[in-house]
């Protein structure tokens, strides 16, 4: 048995603590239940039960129709109809000369308070976003946002372990920075992080609530499509439906399988990185320099890419026409397709 000796203030040995208990639980969750669920580092019970409170909220479903409604009694009526208080993070929206009175015109139908806000913001500003902050939702900007990172532990057992489409932690980790807020991570600058801790077989992950709550909903799929290539016949290729909570949605397109042999194998990895640029330059050229939000990343037998709708439609019929498409499953479901 091992031991640390630690000189430190109470308040910090009780995050420790908490973080290692925190660890074990995940350790001995990995025995039963691989694809465990994420847990938070050093929250109390009373902000878990808060958090859960926040997710609740921002699951509810509104029809909204504004016509130059100030922004400011826009929220008002989104926290009425959810039940939870949303604040405006006024010295943040002063800096980029943004007022509470700002005219805000958009209508939507059946959408939840998170898709709901996330368009209403965006014809706004683009850089405008929400987080968890003293039980309330704050609107602030991304900037701000990146000041209140949370972390979390996300166990991966069961993706890392060889079945179905495994990946190492290395892959899972550029998956997350090429998809997930790629301005935000640590390897271009920004405050957030993703590393392995192998000996639970997790990742820890500090990032914003958008973004984790993007990581689970990625994790999700991913799960989803080894349980479909574990448990299912082949499926001919078909279009994904998707929840439209962006201008931009990730899809994993599996690419058939190669012929039996060493020699097909190698090719493999060729025709992924062929695709990659065959995409990149002849699939909406100008938007892979020009948007951010929108990457291509190549993974053993599938390319995982996030890009507008438009987009994708195009990606999809290329690939069809090269006959390379197996299948292709959304980063978000619903019970709306968009082909």
């Amino acid at each position: 048995m091992g031991y640390w000796t630690i000189s430190q203030t109470p308040t910090l040995h009780e995050q420790v603590a908490a973080t290692l208990k925190t660890v074990r639980k995940i350790r001995d969750s990995q025995k039963e239940m691989p694809g465990g669920n994420a847990i938070r580092l050093g929250y109390s019970e009373k902000k878990l039960a808060a958090i859960a409170r926040y997710e609740k909220a921002l699951a509810q479903e509104f029809a909204i129709a504004f016509s130059e409604t100030p922004l400011v009694d826009a929220l008002e009526y989104l926290s009425t109809g959810a039940d939870y208080p949303i604040q405006l993070d006024i010295k943040a929206l002063d800096e980029l000369g943004i007022d509470s009175d700002h005219p805000v015109s958009i209508t939507l139908r059946g959408v939840t308070l998170r898709s709901a806000l996330r368009h209403l913001l965006r014809t706004i500003d683009p850089t405008l976003t929400f987080h968890f902050a003293n039980e309330v939702l704050m609107v602030t900007t991304a900037d701000t946002a990146c000041e209140n990172l949370g972390t979390m532990i996300y166990p991966v057992a069961d993706l890392v372990s060889g079945g179905g489409h495994s990946f190492n932690y290395d892959a899972l980790i550029e998956l997350f920075a090429t998809t997930i807020q790629p301005d935000s991570w640590d390897e271009v600058g920004g405050p957030a992080s993703a590393a392995a801790f192998s000996p639970s077989r997790a990742l820890i992950v500090s990032q914003t609530d958008e973004a984790h709550y993007e990581i689970k909903s990625l994790l999700a799929q991913l799960r989803k499509i080894n349980l479909k290539t574990d448990r299912a016949p082949k499926a001919a290729a078909a279009s994904p439906e998707i929840d439209l909570q962006d201008a931009y949605i990730t899809a994993v397109y599996h690419l058939t399988k190669p012929k039996e042999g060493k020699a097909a194998a190698k090719e493999q990895p060729a025709l992924e990185d062929k695709l990659v640029e065959l995409v990149r330059s002849m699939v909406d050229a100008s938007s892979w320099q020009k948007q951010p939000a929108a990457a291509i990343q190549a993974i053993p037998g599938r390319l995982v890419i996030r890009q507008r709708i438009d987009v994708h439609k195009e990606i999809y019929k290329m690939l069809l026409a090269l006959d390379v498409l197996e299948k292709l499953d959304a980063h978000y479901g619903s019970s709306r397709g968009f082909f």
